[in-house]
């Protein structure tokens, strides 16, 4: 099947009311257990990856490798760049035929990143590719910080040195409506809620916990506020399956999940190794967890609603 564009895939989504899962390629043994998933599911899907992943694994070789693998699947596949900090990193995606990148500049001033974004999707669009951007972020905790009190809570967050609630970290409507017009962005990924929790170790696994708590009120005046473009939600591995199917209703068409695939990775091949210590063959060793990552990604394509679509 020959690689599909994001824009065809989004609008499509949008039409008939169901998400396209960004799956986290963290390295290229990643991709075959996600197409194998979407081919079995017949599920439209995206790959995703930083371009620090591509550095660790020889810059133009994963780009190329992450294009052919989806030119090659039975079902449409699009590539995006994820969380793309430099023109250099964007203009290299474009370059390798990928298909939509993002540029984030969300740990930059307001006006900044709106100056920066615009110039970016500039660049971009004459180029024929969709330009996705963040406005608002989102902190690391703990669950108990959480559950005990969520307005109170104050988290370092990856992208951004200052202490904030998690309310003042949010999207605003008002600002959204604006950095849209202003850039002209494609995707804008929004911060009504989500939290990354990175699991810790209990009784041998990393239990992913979806203890995000959705704003859909904020969700619905960022729509009104931002017209045709199309919303994305990171940190989805952390969100409650019914919010993020009542999100996808009032117009998510991108879910990024991440973390629900490196854990399951991660803890299928601990115990592999634990378990067979005297193993030698690497694809035996990656087996159990390859096949974790193909549940999961099988498992999200059918909250998504995208199961079935291809």
């Amino acid at each position: 099947m020959v690689l599909v564009r994001t824009q065809d895939m989004f609008e499509e989504a949008r039409k008939k009311k169901y998400a396209i899962g960004q799956f986290v390629v963290f390295n290229t043994a990643f991709i075959e257990p996600i197409i194998a998933a979407a081919e079995e599911m017949k599920s439209p899907i995206q790959l995703g990856a930083t371009y620090g992943f591509a550095e660790k694994e020889g810059e133009s070789r994963f780009l190329n490798f992450l294009r052919i693998a989806a030119e090659e699947a039975k079902v449409p596949v699009s590539v995006h760049l994820d969380h793309g900090r430099r023109y250099e990193e964007v203009m290299a995606c474009i370059r390798h035929g990928w298909t939509s990148v993002m540029f984030d500049a969300s740990d930059r001033p307001f006006q900044e990143n709106i100056k920066i974004t615009a110039e970016v999707a500039r660049a971009c669009h004459a180029a024929g590719i969709p330009i996705e951007a963040e406005l608002g972020d989102m902190p690391v905790v703990s669950e108990q910080k959480i559950i005990e009190n969520p307005e109170a809570l104050s988290a370092t967050t990856q992208m951004s040195k200052n202490q904030k609630s998690l309310s003042e970290m949010m999207t605003k409507p008002e600002e959204a409506g604006l950095f849209v017009k202003e850039t002209k962005i494609d995707i804008l990924a929004v911060s009504i809620g989500q939290v990354h929790h990175f699991p810790v170790l209990e009784g041998g696994v990393h239990p992913v916990k979806r203890i995000s708590k959705l704003d859909f009120d904020r969700l619905k005046k960022i729509r009104e506020a931002t017209g045709d473009v199309w919303l994305c939600t990171h940190a989805t591995s952390h969100i409650p399956f019914e919010e993020l199917r009542k999100a996808i209703t009032m117009g998510v068409v991108k879910c990024n999940i991440g973390t629900a695939l490196s854990s399951v990775w991660a803890d299928e091949l601990r115990r592999t190794v634990t378990e067979n210590p005297n193993e030698l063959w690497p694809f035996k060793i990656l087996e159990q967890a390859t096949k974790a990552v193909k549940q999961v990604t099988a498992e999200y394509t059918k909250v998504l609603g995208s199961a079935g679509r291809a």
